[in-house]
């Protein structure tokens, strides 16, 4: 079992959180963070400290794109956690990840699931 936090630019978080409950009905696993124009990688971080903090379970962290604010504070916050980080989130790749989450497939195969449905959904 593991939890999805969706991390991005601006709505970009809770955008994509929203269609993917419109059409999986909504999940407990899934949390989304919203970033502000002048938030500090600083204060990113620690509002992701705060919210993995609310769960021993290990965490996949979907970010909006690689290199920004988002994604940099997830790549040093998730050093020290079991999960992992995808960049380039899509509404596939996160469909596919609640769907397996609440299962028995392995964080690394869950991973790279979420990686291939994000690209398969680029056509």
């Amino acid at each position: 079992m593991f939890r999805i936090l969706v991390f991005g630019h601006a709505d970009f978080a809770e955008g994509l959180t929203c269609a993917a409950m419109q059409i999986s009905g909504g999940h407990a696993a899934l949390w989304a963070i919203n970033t502000l124009p002048d938030d500090s990688l600083a204060q990113l971080s620690t509002r992701l400290q705060v919210v993995l903090g609310e769960t021993e379970d290990a965490v996949i962290v979907l970010c909006d794109m690689a290199g920004g604010a988002p994604w940099r504070a997830a790549m040093e916050t998730m050093r020290s956690r079991s999960g992992g980080v995808l960049a380039g989130a899509n509404l596939p790749m996160l469909l596919e990840l609640l769907a397996l989450c609440d299962g028995d497939v392995a964080l690394d195969m869950a991973l790279e699931r979420g990686r291939q449905a994000g690209i398969e959904g680029i056509q």
